[in-house]
C-alpha cells in the first residue's frame, strides 16, 4: 500500500509540475494532431526540476517509422516501451484526433521520474 501511494504521489508530482510549465501542454498536443498519421511517441523531458518557467524542457516527437522498426529507438528506449506503443496505437479502435501518447521525465541528480 505504501508503494502504491509513492507511485501516486510521484505520478501527481510529475504532472502538475509539467502542467504548470506555461504553454508545454498545448505543444504537446499541437504535436500529436500535427504528426497524428505518424503514430507519435511525444516524450517532455526535463533536467532540472525547479525550473519553473520550463526553459530546460525538452520535447520530441518520435515517428512510429522510428520507434516501431529503427534499432536505435531501443538505445535510448526499452523494448518494453515499444511494445507498449504497437498496444496503443494497433487497435483498429484507436482514433488519432482523439487520442495521443506522450511521456514525461524529470531527471535529477538523485533519480529519475517517469510518467
Amino acid at each position: 500500500q505504501d508503494f502504491n501511494k509513492m507511485t501516486r504521489d510521484v505520478f501527481s508530482d510529475v504532472t502538475s509540475w509539467f502542467k504548470a510549465v506555461p504553454g508545454l501542454m498545448n505543444e504537446i498536443q499541437l504535436l500529436a494532431w500535427a504528426h497524428r498519421d505518424e503514430s507519435p511517441f511525444i516524450h517532455a523531458v526535463s533536467s532540472n526540476h525547479s525550473d519553473a518557467d520550463g526553459s530546460g524542457v525538452h520535447v520530441e516527437m518520435i515517428p512510429r517509422s522510428f520507434w516501431d522498426a529503427d534499432p536505435r529507438f531501443l538505445e535510448t528506449y526499452p523494448a518494453m516501451l515499444r511494445d507498449q506503443l504497437r498496444l496503443v496505437f494497433d487497435p483498429p479502435s484507436f482514433c488519432p484526433t482523439k487520442l495521443y501518447f506522450f511521456v514525461m521525465t524529470i531527471h535529477s541528480l538523485q533519480h529519475s521520474r517517469t510518467i
